[in-house]
């Protein structure tokens, strides 16, 4: 009897759901899975049997999911906009926005209301984003069965597309990667590490602060070896002649230094086993915003940041570059100043494991608040809701990254936790809830969704593809990223990333996929009030 109470517990069913709905999403057809979105799938089974989950979980779920969606996508957001970016986030309206216009004209074509038509575009663009706005703005299960119907659609189409289409417009990719590659060469010069006589007698016992050395060329000096001697290099370090230094910069960086300093050398400066190289990960909440030129890293512990690797791209870290969460630093610096400079940086690691709650807690009140605050607009009132106050309130703060001792950035991994957590909750409460109007739907509008969602799928992709590579000359590999980023794929970039050495996109789809998910999610909302 006990068990069989347990068995008809609600959190018997909700992890049940979670578990089937993991296990599923694991399954991998030619590398190709549905993700998280699974449970939804599951879960409309179950409340096609009449196993339900309280719309509490609905709420917390959708919460929680909004919150970590934010704080993922916030400063790529705010950090999209600049003129290079322009052009593949105009793509990326021009997607969504026929996937709009599509869905209102499918609808009409058939018949559906609101509800309808905002899952088949959430569906389409495979975006569970998407759904969470509009059905925290309008509950009705159909919205659900719809988004369950399609989305399987919205996966496949984006994948098929992208790997047929260089064939289907007789474009070469291997020609369009290898112009790429030059233009980033062009564009962002890879740092290169050289070693220079001193020969410059402008330059004898000089320091290197005195110098100027970095002022003139933007060369990065990290070791000076002086006859036997090799040392980090320090500002008050003198230079003498036949000094070899280490310098860190781009091709042009070194053209100067050499006209400035002097030969450049094959000989190798001695290892000092008193000094290390180590690369550090930002992780203490006191020096994220922090310039380099705060830190004084060198006057401190004689240490040299020699780079700064930040979402793939290398950064000469200069004096006014501030550091955020996650960066990745070069340094070097005495060995036995390494423990400090990792602790100033890295912070404490037990404590960097654990998952602060408060920030999160307040984050979420703020946007709770936020969304109920109401906006007088001519003719009628309007309020971000839930979705709409909380998703603000967490790209705003993650895009602060810190708030005196409070810091509102979570790594990659806990965020994920909350993510999942909160997508577990919300779609198995809204599919259990769809599930007892699935069977009837598809009997009486599963042709027309399908149909609709497939069309909503595709046409769009044409149209931004043919707008980004012959209105706007985007290069393919680009293009290809950025479709994925508008379809807010990441199987869509799994599949590109096998046509392509380059990097390119997956940095397009950085670029666009915060700015995509953020107006998908707008857009979601505004559907279902018409």
């Amino acid at each position: 009897m006990a068990y069989m109470n347990v068995i008809h517990s609600t959190y018997f069913a909700l992890f049940a759901i979670a578990a089937l709905g993991l296990l599923l999403s694991k399954i991998k057809i030619k590398g190709i899975s549905f993700g998280m979105s699974s449970i939804i799938l599951v879960a409309l089974v179950f409340g096609h049997y009449g196993i339900m989950i309280p719309p509490e979980f609905k709420q917390i779920g959708l919460i929680l999911f909004i919150y970590s969606v934010g704080i993922q996508v916030g400063p790529g957001f705010f950090d999209s906009f600049s003129r290079k970016t322009l052009p593949l986030l105009a793509v990326t309206v021009v997607i969504l926005l026929s996937g709009v216009l599509l869905a209102f004209i499918m609808s009409g074509i058939l018949g559906y209301d609101t509800a309808i038509n905002a899952g088949l575009f959430s569906g389409a663009m495979a975006s569970s984003s998407g759904l969470a706005a509009a059905t925290g703005t309008i509950n009705n299960p159909v919205t659900s069965v719809a988004f369950g119907i399609v989305y399987p659609i919205g996966i496949l189409a984006v994948i098929i597309f992208l790997v047929l289409a260089p064939k289907l417009f007789n474009i070469h990719i291997n020609e369009e990667e290898e112009r790429y590659i030059c233009e980033i060469r062009r564009e962002n010069p890879q740092l290169i590490v050289k070693n220079y006589i001193v020969q410059n007698a402008n330059l004898f016992s000089k320091t290197i602060a005195e110098s100027n050395i970095r002022g003139i060329t933007g060369g990065n000096i990290s070791q000076v070896q002086h006859e036997q001697d090799s040392r980090a290099a320090k500002p008050d370090m003198p230079l003498e002649e036949g000094d070899v230094v280490r310098v860190s910069g781009t091709p042009a960086v070194h053209n100067m230094v050499k006209l400035l300093v002097g030969d450049e050398t094959d000989k190798k400066i001695l290892v000092n086993k008193n000094f290390d190289v180590r690369q550090i990960l930002v992780m203490n909440k006191e020096v994220v915003n922090k310039s380099f030129g705060q830190l004084q890293l060198n006057e401190h512990y004689e240490a040299i940041a020699t780079h700064l690797r930040r979402s793939g791209i290398d950064i000469i870290p200069k004096a006014d570059v501030k550091l955020r969460f996650g960066d990745k630093i070069t340094i070097t610096c005495p060995t036995n100043n390494v423990k400090e400079v990792i602790a100033l940086l890295g912070g404490d690691k037990s404590i960097s494991k654990e998952l602060d709650f408060f920030p999160i807690a307040v984050g979420i009140l703020l946007g709770l608040l936020l969304g109920n605050i109401v906006f007088p607009l001519v003719g009628f009132k309007i309020s971000l809701g839930i979705t709409g106050g909380v998703l603000i309130s967490s790209m705003i703060l993650s895009r602060l990254g810190k708030t005196g001792r409070i810091l509102w950035n979570i790594s990659g991994s806990k965020n994920q936790f909350m993510r999942k957590l909160g997508l577990i909750f919300f779609l198995s409460a809204i599919g259990t809830d769809a599930g007892s109007k699935l069977v009837s739907t598809l009997e009486t509008q599963g042709l027309g969704i399908l149909s609709s969602g497939l069309v909503i799928a595709i046409v769009p992709m044409i149209i931004g593809f043919l707008v980004g590579k012959y209105v706007l000359k985007i290069n393919l590999v680009t293009l290809l990223g950025v479709l994925t980023g508008s379809m807010t794929s990441t199987p869509g970039l799994d599949a590109v990333e096998t046509l392509t050495k380059s990097n390119a996109a997956r940095l397009a789809y950085a670029a666009t996929y915060p700015f995509a998910l953020v107006l998908i999610i707008i857009i979601c909302q505004v559907m279902v009030l018409f």
